[in-house]
């Protein structure tokens, strides 16, 4: 059986709740059923949450992709920092992160959903022909018993599909101790760092917004943690996230789950008010 799976390291760490996200190709939706009903049943039995969300056919200038509603992939990325997550995808699926463009321009902004998830959930791939509803599980369960993040200066903790990086391999780097140095080297360090779009991300310890403690592959936040994304040169930036796109010439709260919380000088151009 090939499967593909990433799962976190680190000590011990506080049980939560449990959540279970599976999508899968919507033109598939009738032989894919049988596994899908078998999965809800594994995780009914477990009193583990359960979601399963269709990714749609489409050809993106003659390439075929299945792609996840942005509300959707928001809705789950926000669910991984409240409790543990395993995110499941039959075949592919893809995401386009700017709500701002479409169509074949899309390609340039996709990102696997294990590219959006990595760092902070369990993910695991049924390729074509893997029908074993539970192949899953144990993988899942030993990545419970660890912990994946050090804090907020840790890069794990950062939306990274809205932190801008100059590459996808880049998301990949936070996954080890070098590739963590690394990623501090190319983008600066701790409380202080600057996007690849020369949007600066800057975390106040002093001035915590929010009541929420969220989490990340079961390290807790501080209390209402978020970065000051703000300009480097004072002329205005544009900041988006999944479902989101705002503009700003002073700064834009923005919390490790990619909400934002906009400040005087912020406009929200997408969804308009």
């Amino acid at each position: 059986m090939r499967t593909e799976a990433t799962a976190g390291g680190g000590p011990s760490r506080p049980p939560t709740g449990v959540d279970v996200w599976l999508f899968y190709p919507e033109p598939r939706a009738a032989d894919t059923r049988a596994t899908r009903l078998a999965i809800r049943a594994l995780c009914k039995e477990r009193e583990w949450g359960y979601q399963e969300r269709p990714a749609k056919f489409q050809r993106l200038d003659s390439r075929p992709v299945h792609l996840v509603a942005p509300v959707d992939a928001h809705a789950l990325y926000r669910r991984l920092h409240r409790v543990d997550v395993a995110c499941l995808v039959m075949d592919s699926a893809d995401v386009c992160i700017r709500p701002d463009v479409s169509g074949p321009s899309c390609l340039r902004h996709l990102r696997t959903m294990r590219q959006l998830t990595l760092h902070k959930s369990f993910y695991y791939r049924y390729v074509p022909g893997t029908i074993d509803p539970a192949a899953w599980v144990d993988g899942f369960e030993s990545w419970r018993t660890q912990v994946g993040c050090d804090g907020d200066h840790d890069p794990r903790s950062l939306p990274l599909h809205v932190f801008a990086v100059a590459s996808t391999e880049h998301i990949e780097w936070p996954a080890t101790t070098k590739g963590r140095a690394d990623f501090d080297g190319r983008y600066g360090a701790g409380a202080r760092r600057t996007d690849s779009e020369d949007h600066l991300w800057v975390i106040n310890r002093h001035d915590f917004h929010g009541r929420e403690v969220l989490q990340i592959a079961g390290h807790r936040l501080q209390q209402g943690v978020h970065w000051d994304v703000q300009p480097v040169d004072g002329r205005p930036i544009k900041v988006h996230s999944l479902v989101e796109l705002w503009e700003t010439s002073s700064y834009l709260n923005v919390y490790p789950d990619s909400c934002f919380r906009g400040t005087g000088s912020s406009k929200r151009l997408i969804p308009r008010r």
